[in-house]
């Protein structure tokens, strides 16, 4: 609607937000994620538990803003018709993946992941995000273009399966 709602996060405090990344920064090296290998979740790393942080973003980020813009009814739509939220973290949790927050526990309750709820973009500034908006109503009769671009290999770093088929797939 365009009306700002203030959403107070009570259970998360700057200091969590900065420890949760440390972690994952700390779990991202401790299991080679850093040089393109897979996440495995659940995997522990260093003291974190991928989970654990999951169930912590959803419990003190993800959930209580979805339960003030009433998003948090499990839709039985395809991901092109799930409302819409993007994300403008700043500070540690610019670094967290808001997206992933959810209770990956099997017992969970359904519709307890973001990703079943909304689909979700991120912006780095809120200022970015007026100017593409403006720039998307201007711009509304061209056709869409994308620039894109592979490299399943770089010196030094494992290879990235997967990038020339999924250009191919854009294509």
């Amino acid at each position: 609607s365009g009306d700002v709602v203030c959403t107070p996060l009570t259970q998360l405090s700057h200091k969590r937000a900065a420890q949760m990344h440390s972690k994952l920064v700390d779990y991202l090296h401790a299991t080679g994620t850093r040089e393109r290998a897979a996440v495995t979740y659940g995997r522990s790393g260093r003291g974190l538990d991928i989970g654990f942080m999951f169930t912590r973003l959803w419990q003190w980020v993800a959930e209580p803003v979805l339960r003030s813009l009433n998003l948090l009814v499990k839709s039985n739509c395809s991901s092109h018709e799930l409302p819409r939220i993007i994300w403008c973290p700043t500070g540690p949790l610019a670094q967290l993946p808001l997206h992933a927050a959810g209770m990956y526990d099997p017992e969970a309750r359904p519709g307890s992941k973001v990703f079943d709820l909304v689909v979700s973009s991120y912006t780095p500034s809120m200022s970015a995000l007026l100017r593409a908006t403006r720039l998307d109503a201007h711009h509304v009769d061209h056709e869409p273009s994308i620039l894109v671009i592979t490299q399943p290999n770089t010196p030094h770093l494992s290879p990235l399966p997967g990038t020339v088929q999924e250009r191919q797939i854009l294509q």
